[in-house]
C-alpha cells in the first residue's frame, strides 16, 4: 500500500481501475519503481484489459523479483 494519497490499492479494491491507474503513475513518477510497484501497476492493467502493457510490467516481475512478488509475477 503507498503511504501518499490517494492510495492506488484502496482505488483498486473500491474497484476503481483508472484512478488506481492514476495513482500509481504518480507514484512511479515520484521514484517508486520497486518491484511490488511493478507488479501492482501489471495487474491494474490486466484489470483494465491492457493485456500487452500489463505482460511488459509483469515480465520484469518476473525476471527480477524472488520470492512470492516473483510466484505471483509468473501467473
Amino acid at each position: 500500500s503507498c503511504t501518499r494519497e490517494p492510495d492506488p490499492a484502496v482505488r483498486f479494491a473500491e474497484g476503481d481501475v483508472r484512478g488506481a491507474l492514476d495513482a500509481y503513475r504518480a507514484a512511479w513518477v515520484r521514484g517508486d519503481s520497486t518491484l511490488p510497484t511493478r507488479y501492482n501497476v501489471g495487474t491494474v492493467l490486466l484489470a483494465a484489459d491492457s493485456l500487452a502493457a500489463a505482460a511488459e510490467w509483469l515480465e520484469v516481475v518476473r525476471r527480477q523479483a524472488d520470492g512470492e512478488v516473483r510466484a505471483r509475477g509468473r501467473f
